[in-house]
């Protein structure tokens, strides 16, 4: 469900379509969440500001010298529309 927001200028569909566009892969759960993947540390900070929430620790090295991959809960950030972002996912 879309949790309303004053502060919430995107409907669902549009925060999901700006993470993708910056290298972000959504992943959507069974029990209604959804979560970004992404090595663009910028997107992560971003998401975390509009209220997303780290998860498990926040971010790994996908190998001993590799690039570092953030994790971020994004289901609980407040969006426009009577759309949720787990049901945008979901499309």
């Amino acid at each position: 469900m879309a949790v309303p927001s004053p502060a919430a200028a995107m409907t669902a569909q549009d925060l999901l379509d700006r993470i993708r566009a910056e290298d972000g892969r959504i992943l959507r759960t069974q029990a209604e969440g959804v979560f970004v993947l992404t090595r663009n540390e910028g997107l992560y900070q971003w998401l975390l500001r509009l209220g997303g929430a780290r998860f498990s620790g926040g971010s790994y090295l996908l190998a001993r010298d590799g690039p570092r991959e953030y994790d971020c809960y994004i289901h609980r950030i407040p969006v426009a529309g009577g759309e949720s972002i787990w049901q945008a996912a979901g499309r």
